[in-house]
């Protein structure tokens, strides 16, 4: 699965339906990578994309 930021509407997307995490404050930001935690937690997503999604939230944020 493929991991990407869509810049012009600040979100961090999961390729697959319903798994779009908002960014781009500081308080989404932190919202977005407990709900990545949750959902790698429950196997919603696997740890892989958890891994590629936190690794771009990080270069984002830089």
């Amino acid at each position: 699965m493929e991991v990407y930021i869509d810049i012009d509407n600040n979100n961090l997307i999961v390729d697959r339906p319903g798994f779009v995490y908002s960014i781009g404050t500081p308080k989404r930001n932190a919202r977005a990578i407990q709900a990545l935690k949750l959902d790698c937690e429950k196997e919603l997503i696997t740890e892989s994309e958890y891994l590629e999604a936190m690794d771009k939230l990080q270069k984002n944020l830089i």
